[in-house]
């Protein structure tokens, strides 16, 4: 953007206010997709995220124990006092502040989407209760000290406990407090409460201009965590014009195109064509992928408003970027909540935030542009690394969705809390997300349907219904009724091989009323090569100074948080391939009554060939089933497999043992 336009938006932000708009301007976006509560998702997909919405969100249990306990880390704030982990020397500063604002981001979102009445009161009602929280000086956060926003030097500082913690997670916090604020406002209207984000954000700013920081010099992971409030402080200048919001956007964005190289430099780096994880050495200590993704996040929402192109370019070069190098087989990206290449690598386990945010990031691009290939990723990764993510009965969800053995799933919440968790609080919120791609116009009023879960929708008065079960079933029914004729685009997916238009979207012209549309898809088994080389991980070696067995690090996570340490024996060190149908990824499991000697076994298809044919079976407590017979004649052999999320999406002593490796 010229200096000239930024003086001419400077102008018309300001006679905005004067006017009394109620917004500041933003572009238009190519799909305006439909609103929360325009669509809800149904069958028996829909049933599991039914469930998931009543445990963690709108129940009893959730009014009077989750919101409660999430709380209560600013009733009695202690997330900059030392703690340890067992076999971990340094301390850590926690992050209990983060809950409170990730339930009320899902709960919004869910108010609206489920249309209850019951909830959205609810919600009032808790965000009058926080707000009544905040301090005069507008602080309101789980730090006991305001102005801790940078982890101490352990080393230097030595081992006096009275110290700071290593770990600082102050403004991280307070962003997704702020952010569900905001959330609360959209839902409610309540002034009271925008005004109490409004003094959060105005003593943020003034805390670090006092302190002489910079948002990129606090907190941990090279700033990414406290830089990623960009999206909710851009959705605060949005609602109030206010140009030092804006402002102070503007420092965030420049501090990702520094001239010095300072890392992660987002904007700057996404040019460079280097995979991400190869910006900067020691991937692990910066290259979080949850929080990069986070300000991708709030780097659209700056496109948005000031219509810099370089920044929406830089957007889609780092997507396209972790499309190539990140995506693991689960079809998230990244390996345990780190960029390091995971495209590589066999053993993939992934954070289902990272799952969320890959979703979310995609869902932006695909409203922005219009492309189907970001659609493509979110269908991906929803029905594979998201879904695999909640339990089957919708209490609880996984810590890391693993490609084989079984998902670490625990019982037990983070620092120090029992109910909170970082993915579960997250999850909901995604609902809303995938439930958004049923529907879309443009500004030339055609309408666009993207997803073929059984759904239902209305947007610019055409209403849509859409059956067959994807992708479990075999066909896909859209029912669209429309109030005029009109232009239909439908997407057609990059992996449905016998497509002529895959990747691309088929337009139909339909008449006024009903039509119901049959969309064929390429639904046969197809086998994928992994790209992943055996190279990449390094033999067990037995340390010489204390006779233990020493493992590279990412075989190490893999296993980490409690895993059977048997677990070790089983990670793939050889290629292997995966069998999906159409989006869905299949798993030999016990839960469909796969041998463990099938599940375990290092013997693969990869770089062969193979007839595939799949045979729908009964199985209990899965989604899906069926019989994998691969090759035929004599040589033949059949196993039975599920739909991946069903194969360990349960909470059991042992964990419900599975593969994806063929």
């Amino acid at each position: 953007m010229s200096k000239f336009d930024r003086v001419a938006l400077a102008i018309l932000s300001a006679a905005a206010v004067l006017a009394g708009a109620a917004h500041a301007a933003r572009i238009e976006d190519r799909l305006r997709s439909v609103q929360d509560g325009g669509a809800k998702l149904s069958g028996s997909v829909g049933c599991k995220l039914d469930r998931l919405i009543a445990h963690r969100v709108s129940g009893e249990f959730a009014r009077n124990v989750i919101f409660p306990e999430a709380r209560s880390a600013f009733e009695k704030p202690d997330d900059d006092t030392f703690r340890k982990y067992p076999g971990w020397e340094k301390p850590f500063g926690m992050w209990k502040g983060e809950f409170w604002g990730k339930l009320m981001i899902s709960g919004c979102r869910m108010a609206a989407y489920t249309h209850d009445v019951e909830l959205k009161k609810f919600l009032h009602e808790e965000a009058l209760r926080m707000i009544a929280l905040q301090r005069e000086d507008g602080y309101l956060g789980s730090y006991v000290d305001p102005e801790y926003v940078q982890p101490q030097d352990w080393e230097k500082v030595g081992r006096d406990t009275t110290v700071k913690c290593t770990w600082c997670w102050n403004l991280w916090c307070r962003k997704y407090t702020m952010w569900g604020l905001l959330m609360n406002w959209k839902l409610t209207g309540d002034t009271r409460i925008l005004e109490a984000v409004k003094k959060s954000m105005d003593q943020e700013i003034a805390m670090l201009k006092r302190l002489g920081l910079r948002l990129c010099d606090t907190g941990t992971f090279v700033g990414m965590p406290s830089s990623s409030v960009l999206k909710p402080l851009l959705q605060l200048y949005e609602a109030t014009c206010e140009k030092r919001y804006l402002d102070f956007a503007r420092e965030i964005v420049d501090d990702f195109r520094r001239e010095d190289g300072r890392a992660p430099n987002l904007i700057a780096n996404a040019f460079s064509g280097e995979p991400v994880a190869d910006w900067y050495d020691e991937s692990w200590d910066w290259a979080k992928a949850y929080e990069m993704m986070s300000c991708c996040d709030g780097l659209l929402e700056y496109y948005r408003i000031t219509e810099e192109e370089s920044v929406l370019e830089a957007m889609k070069r780092v997507q396209a970027l972790l499309a190539q190098h990140e995506t693991n087989p689960l079809f998230s990206v990244g390996y345990n909540d780190q960029f390091a290449n995971a495209a590589r690598h066999l053993n993939g386990v992934t954070e289902p935030c990272d799952a969320i945010h890959w979703i979310r990031f995609n869902l932006d691009l695909f409203q922005i542009t219009g492309e189907t290939k970001y659609a493509d990723a979110i269908e991906l990764a929803f029905y594979n690394a998201y879904l695999a993510g909640i339990f089957r009965d919708g209490t609880w969800g996984a810590r890391g969705v693993r490609s084989h053995a079984y998902h670490h799933t625990v019982r037990t919440g983070q620092s120090g809390m029992k109910h909170q968790h970082c993915c579960v609080n997250n999850l909901p919120r995604t609902i809303a997300d995938v439930a958004s791609l049923v529907a879309a116009n443009d500004s030339n009023g055609t309408l666009y349907v993207a997803f073929y879960g059984d759904s239902t929708a209305e947007i610019g008065g055409d209403r849509i219904r859409i059956s067959g079960n994807y992708p479990y079933g075999d066909s896909v029914k859209v029912t669209i009724v429309k109030d005029c004729p009109g232009k239909v685009k439908f997407r057609i997916p990059a992996w449905s091989r016998s497509s002529p238009d895959r990747g691309t979207w088929r337009t139909i012209d339909l008449p006024k009323g009903e039509t119901t549309v049959s969309i064929d898809l390429d639904m046969r088994p197809r086998l994928v090569d992994s790209r992943r080389s055996p190279t990449d991980y390094s033999p067990p070696e037995k340390s010489e100074k204390d006779g233990e067995m020493k493992y590279e690090w990412r075989q190490s996570l893999f296993a980490d948080y409690g895993a059977d340490p048997a677990l070790l024996s089983v990670m793939r060190t050889t290629p292997a391939a995966e069998i999906l149908r159409g989006p869905l990824v299949l798993a030999k499991a016990e839960v469909v009554g796969t041998g463990i000697e099938d599940i375990a076994s290092t013997e693969t298809i990869h770089g062969r060939k193979p007839k595939l044919t799949l045979t729908p079976r009964k199985a209990e407590g899965v989604t899906a089933a069926w019989d994998l017979t691969i090759g035929e004649g004599k040589g033949a052999k059949t196993v039975p497999v599920c739909d991946f999320p069903s194969a360990g999406d349960l909470y059991k002593d042992g964990g419900m043992r599975f593969s994806i490796w063929f």
